[in-house]
């Protein structure tokens, strides 16, 4: 899994590009598509859950 950060404030374009209009935000792209976003107040733990099955549903 790669991981990149993008500086909403430095790249307005590229956030509005993928609906990135509030922070904090995290989205999980797999194979190009878009699997998760998390908004505002969310959990680390949830979201590494949420991670790991979709990669034990991928290597099925």
């Amino acid at each position: 899994m790669e991981r990149v950060y993008i500086d909403c404030e430095q790249l307005q374009e590229i956030c509005a590009q993928h609906g990135v209009f509030s922070l904090p935000v995290v989205q999980v792209f797999f194979m190009g598509q878009k699997f998760i976003e998390e908004m505002r107040g969310f959990s680390l733990m949830a979201l590494e859950q949420k991670i790991k099955k979709i990669y034990s549903k991928m290597s099925i």
